[in-house]
Parts: C-alpha cells; structure tokens; sequence
C-alpha cells in the first residue's frame, strides 16, 4: 500500500478496498440537524432533497462520496454527536458502469 505525505499532517485519500490512492470525490452530501432539507453536490450542480435524517441523529451528517481507478466506490462520513466526530468509511462497492450507464464525473476541474 502507497502512502505519499506532502506535510507532517496530510496524508493521500486510500481506497479502503484496494488502497490506491488514485481517488477522486464524485459527491458530497450534508444531511441537516434540524429541518427536513438535504444538500447534495455532484458535478451537475447543487441538488435539495427531502430528508428524515434529522429525526434520528443529533448533528449534521457529512458523506463525501469517492469513486477510485480500479472501480470501487464508498463514502466518507463523519457525524457528529455530544462533541465527538466520528469518521467512518461505508457503501464500499465495486462501480459497475453497467447497471449505472455511466460513470461518475469528478468535482473538480483540472
């Protein structure tokens, strides 16, 4: 597994599923703590959506979600709670084009 730091505290985003570090964020989700509006960007702009989320957590959730080269896909969340963040990789996926008839853009520009 490659690990490459640029500074003492950066380190490179791993697939958790095969460890390449060619990975590149497709989305990014922010569920509200309170109110029943979702944000969700992806590289065809910025999207609301209804969302129960509020009901069952205490903070906001946060979901960025990664798509590396070898085709796996999985989200980055970090919710909050009394203080704490706690970070958690889920939905880890291998991306099959077939059944999406695409494959997801990156949000960023090069």
């Amino acid at each position: 597994m490659r690990l490459v730091t640029h500074y003492a505290d950066e380190k490179n985003v791993l697939c958790p599923k095969c460890g390449y570090d060619y990975v590149s964020p497709v989305g990014v989700l922010v569920e509200p703590v309170e109110g029943k509006r979702s944000v969700y960007i992806n590289s065809n702009g910025v999207h609301t959506g209804i969302s129960n989320k509020a009901e069952k957590q205490r903070g906001i959730s946060i979901a960025t979600t990664f798509l590396c080269e070898d085709g796996h896909q999985w989200d980055e969340t970090r919710v909050f709670y009394k203080g704490i963040t706690i970070h958690r990789n889920e939905n880890i996926t291998t991306y099959k084009v077939s059944e999406h008839g695409f494959v997801p853009e990156t949000i960023w520009r090069d």
